[in-house]
């Protein structure tokens, strides 16, 4: 059993090297770090920590999508084209959520899977 915890932090320490070496900044060698003692720990996340702040955000806005509307087959359907960052702000503030750059790149992406997700796996937005 030592030998595998002295093993896995080994392995640890080559995978924090490896991300200063290929350029990543403190915030994000931070957060490596974190899931490393989370998975040294034993413990699961369903959410990485780094990532937390851009699900609050997406969850804070809510209903606050732009839709258009598209004609397939000869009828009209909604399509989700993605936040309305104006209306979201809106629920932002109230909540007092601020974010870092990092924070808004992260709920980007999500924004963008979210979209896909709404237009039933459709990448169309």
């Amino acid at each position: 059993m030592a030998g595998e915890f002295s093993e896995s932090r080994t392995r640890d320490d080559d995978a924090l090297r490896d991300a200063a070496r290929w350029g990543m900044s403190e915030e994000e060698i931070g957060a490596v770090q974190l899931v490393l003692n989370d998975i040294a720990g034993g413990t699961e996340t369903a959410v990485w920590r780094m990532h937390v702040r851009a699900l609050e955000l997406l969850d804070a806005a809510g209903t606050q999508w732009r839709t258009r509307l598209e004609a397939v087959d000869g009828r009209l359907v909604a399509r989700v084209a993605g936040l309305d960052y104006a209306a979201a702000r809106v629920a932002w503030d109230a909540l007092k959520l601020a974010a870092t750059p990092h924070d808004w790149r992260r709920l980007m992406v999500l924004e963008a899977e979210a979209v896909t997700a709404l237009n039933g796996g459709s990448d169309v937005a």
